[in-house]
């Protein structure tokens, strides 16, 4: 098995995430989430509001602004991409001492 700092595997990890995102999560259900469904099923979804951030790309499944919906995804995977890395960079170093 290849160790995770092989380039080669890095990009093909890449490479499968921004497929994931971008394309195949075009077949997601468009129906409600969960919580949306059974709120409809009690009869309280009229008690939902618009989160702080309601006016932000990342809020819906579908895209906002006019930034594509797949382009939006695969933004919010590099996002957490990041923030996990950053993470674990930093919880890294704090072990090693």
């Amino acid at each position: 098995m290849r160790p995770v700092s092989d380039p080669r595997l890095r990009w093909v990890a890449i490479g499968v995430t921004v497929l994931v995102a971008g394309l195949v999560s075009y077949l997601a259900s468009g129906s409600p989430d969960g919580l949306e469904a059974v709120a409809e099923r009690f009869g309280f979804e009229h008690a939902a509001t618009d989160p702080v951030w309601g006016h932000s790309p990342f809020v819906d499944y579908e895209g906002v602004l006019g930034i594509p919906a797949g382009l939006v995804r695969i933004v919010g995977v590099a996002v957490v991409a990041l923030v996990v890395f950053a993470l674990l960079r930093f919880a890294g170093r704090r072990s090693a001492r």
